[in-house]
């Protein structure tokens, strides 16, 4: 059976975070602002559905957290520099 997005999500170490941090960086010239802005927010939403989840244990929640803030910071300067 295939799994859901969402358990997929719930399942990112901090590790696999770091290494798709990274890729975001480094293929960020293949991407135009706009396709970065929505790759952006789908985190973000994706993060806050896990971290809001009442069926979600406590460790995930802690994760989705980490992850919000680290998106949060990439957001926010991208919104500045125009890049992250």
């Amino acid at each position: 059976m295939s799994k859901t997005y969402t358990e997929l999500i719930e399942e990112i170490t901090p590790q696999e975070i770091d290494e798709l941090y990274e890729y975001v960086v480094l293929t960020e010239k293949g991407m135009s602002k706009d396709e970065v802005a929505d790759l952006i927010d789908s985190a973000i939403s994706a993060a806050t559905k896990v971290k809001n989840d009442p069926k979600k244990n406590d460790k995930h929640k802690r994760t989705a957290s980490s992850v919000l803030s680290k998106v949060r910071a990439i957001k926010k300067s991208f919104e500045k520099n125009g890049s992250i």
